[in-house]
């Protein structure tokens, strides 16, 4: 009679753990899903019109979620500018294009024509970047306020390295007389950059 006695002690238990490991798992799911919501969608704005409450919104029904919101928002420009068609065409197109022009000057004599190209260049950072932020409905300060809000670094730093960098003139231009020092030592045939450039 023992043995039976321990067999059902030992399913009692079994079936307890079972209970125990499913509802984690299903708590697990529910996270699980609403993370990919915020990935996916970007999560950026409550919708037309709720942006003026945006703060009080997110923390009475959402319990707090401003910060995932604000990651997902991150997360999205981020692997904008790391993994979309549009913003490396367009970038490499132009670095690509006026690369040819920079010099290494050893006089520190700087061209006017190449502070000119940053200008062009950075313009057109802001103009991507500025287009991408309204499909997701945020304007450029509340995306800067969600950047330094955001809790997930690697996205947030990923998007500074590849926009800031590029923003400072000098490490610009390095980038351009590596870039042109790369372009150099592959033999294209000559008219390649030019039908790039004209894509672009």
């Amino acid at each position: 009679g023992m043995g039976s006695g321990d067999g059902g002690g030992g399913s009692g238990e079994d079936d307890y753990a079972d209970d125990d490991y499913d509802d984690d798992f299903e708590e697990e799911e529910e996270e699980e899903e609403e993370e990919q919501e915020v990935g996916e969608l970007g999560q950026c704005s409550l919708g037309d019109g709720a942006d003026a409450d945006f703060g009080i919104d997110a923390d009475a029904d959402r319990g707090g979620k401003a910060g995932e919101r604000a990651d997902g928002c991150v997360k999205a420009m981020a692997s904008f500018v790391s993994d979309s068609e549009q913003w490396t065409v367009q970038i490499q197109g132009f670095l690509i294009q006026h690369c040819r022009t920079f010099e290494v000057v050893n006089d520190g004599e700087e061209q006017l024509e190449w502070y000119e190209i940053h200008r062009e260049f950075c313009k057109l950072m802001e103009d991507l970047l500025e287009q991408e932020l309204s499909k997701l409905g945020v304007g450029v300060e509340e995306f800067i306020g969600r950047l330094n809000a955001s809790s997930h670094a690697s996205a947030s730093d990923e998007f500074l390295n590849a926009v800031l960098g590029l923003e400072d003139y000098v490490h610009f231009k390095q980038h351009c007389l590596a870039l042109k020092m790369d372009l150099l030592g592959v033999s294209l045939p000559p008219d390649t950059l030019d039908a790039f450039a004209s894509k672009s």
